[in-house]
């Protein structure tokens, strides 16, 4: 349980990273403040869909060492 606890963890922090890339991008006038909220959007798909992974191998894990 606390291996998946620090795998969120390690997910949470790496999206805080790309926000902050994602944000300096914005302010340099790299991009528009649209594509900065699709980025957002996008990254936080990824994120979820990460999260669930990480969710779907400790059940099966579990289930493992319950045999």
């Amino acid at each position: 349980k606390s291996k998946l606890e620090d795998a969120r963890t390690a997910v949470r922090v790496t999206r805080d990273e790309c926000w902050k890339d994602i944000q300096a991008k914005e302010e340099e006038g790299g991009m528009s403040e649209d594509e900065k909220f699709r980025l957002k959007d996008e990254l936080q798909k990824k994120v979820d869909a990460m999260n669930q992974e990480l969710e779907g191998l400790f059940e099966r894990k579990a289930e493992e060492m319950q045999s």
